[in-house]
């Protein structure tokens, strides 16, 4: 069973009347996401309200506090437990991308089995992390520009999830993401497929340099030339331009790493352009909700295994929290989920109905 999040609250429950005549539920399991759910704010901002953060309105710590009165949560105040900071790029309700969201959610998780309460804090308030007021710092969606330039968390011991490390006292957990690129693009090479668009949110992230670079170095082993790949940033104002010009041209196969836009994607493809799936265009996609799984023909995907990353992720900064001298780097593969959205390539159907592409029998 998940213990509570119990929120570090430097004040007594007098300073909460809103908790004074509150009854706590029987099963003494309820969390800040049970809050979140009946306040229809995130969970991130429940923490918020516990943690006494600074920018928080009047109007959210009311809604917050009602809603965990009506729930039956309580804090406790006479403990303080330890915090782990995950860092992020910006202000996270508004920037975080839908697997960093997935992920946070499963720190939460983790560390509340461990006893901590977790603080999400953007990397323009860092100097927070250097003030004795966090134990450990988990980076979840931050440039390594901007995180080596602070030089002063060197005194804390941090956790990267995107990228290995040589700081003398960083460790990393990461997605081994040249794998799980390597895996996808094995499967339409092995069928035939010789061009291939791939989609990605942002080429320059650290995550889709390193798919990139995977996917090369398989091309040279197999002896194919670079131009296999077509490598396309996908931006939904021009989902549907991009998802014609891919069915319109010598593409037969979609990799798609853009789990943002996922549903959006399957949509235009099934729904708008009619796309006929695996006939028209073999489909893998990056899947860490398990939609792909409903459509039908049921979809091929990539899953990522969050919930160990951060359950891992948690131990070890608990670990090096101790012992300051310890250091890890570990890499967690990927599970690709076969299904029946590829195919051989055959004759395909542009958006204009005409037939493109090079015959081959299945």
């Amino acid at each position: 069973m998940i213990r509570r999040i119990e929120a570090n609250v430097a004040n007594s429950d007098d300073d909460h009347p809103e908790f004074q005549n509150s009854q706590a539920n029987p099963r003494g399991n309820v969390t800040i996401f049970d809050v979140a759910e009946k306040a229809g704010v995130s969970f991130v901002s429940v923490s918020r309200v516990f943690n006494g953060h600074a920018n928080v309105s009047d109007k959210m710590r009311k809604r917050v506090l009602e809603a965990a009165r009506a729930v039956g949560y309580q804090p406790r105040t006479s403990v303080r437990a330890g915090i782990i900071a995950v860092l992020v790029q910006e202000e996270y309700d508004k920037n975080l991308q839908l697997d960093k969201y997935q992920l946070c959610g499963h720190l939460f998780f983790a560390a509340a089995n461990q006893g901590y309460f977790i603080e999400v804090v953007p990397v323009r308030r860092i100097q927070m992390l250097t003030q004795h007021l966090v134990n450990g710092v988990i980076e979840l969606d931050c440039s390594s520009e901007r995180l080596y330039a602070f030089q002063e968390l060197n005194k804390i011991p941090v956790i990267l999830t995107q990228r290995a490390t040589h700081q003398p006292r960083w460790g990393s957990v990461s997605i081994d993401y040249v794998f799980e690129a390597r895996i996808a693009l094995q499967q339409l090479l092995d069928l035939g497929h010789k061009k291939i668009t791939v989609f990605v949110d942002r080429p320059r992230h650290t995550a889709n340099q390193q798919r990139l670079e995977g996917m090369q170095v398989l091309l040279e082993q197999r002896g194919l030339p670079p131009d296999t790949l077509e490598v396309l940033e996908l931006q939904e104002p021009h989902l549907l331009a991009t998802c014609k010009a891919v069915l319109a041209g010598p593409s037969t196969g979609l990799l798609n790493f853009h789990q943002d836009l996922l549903m959006p994607l399957l949509d235009t493809l099934f729904n708008r352009l009619q796309c006929r799936i695996p006939e028209d265009l073999s489909l893998i996609t990056l899947d860490n909700s398990g939609i792909c799984a409903n459509y039908s023909p049921r979809i091929s995907c990539i899953r990522q295994p969050l919930a160990d990353l951060a359950e891992q992720a948690v131990l070890d900064i608990i670990q090096m929290i101790a012992d300051p001298s310890r250091r890890t780097n570990k890499k967690l593969k990927s599970i690709y989920e076969s299904r029946n959205s590829c195919a051989a390539p055959s004759f395909k159907r542009s958006p204009a109905g005409d037939c493109v592409g090079e015959w081959r029998s299945r």
